[in-house]
């Protein structure tokens, strides 16, 4: 019984190093594929907000004239 709990375990060992040696690099080139891209749509946002802050100046300046 012991021997087979054993080989058993091994198994399931070689099961789960396999699974992680194929996932683990997938997983990483994924995430380092999305935060770039949130990197470059963070980037077109920060540019959207400055045009809206300039379209609010403007609209201000022109309501106090």
């Amino acid at each position: 019984m012991t021997q087979s709990l054993t080989a058993l375990d091994s198994l399931f060992f070689n099961i789960v190093l396999a699974t992680l040696a194929i996932g683990l690099p997938i997983i990483v080139v994924l995430s380092t594929a999305f935060c770039g891209d949130r990197n470059l749509s963070l980037g077109r946002s920060k540019e959207l907000e400055k045009l809206i802050w300039q379209l609010h100046r403007i609209a201000s300046a022109m309501e106090h004239q």
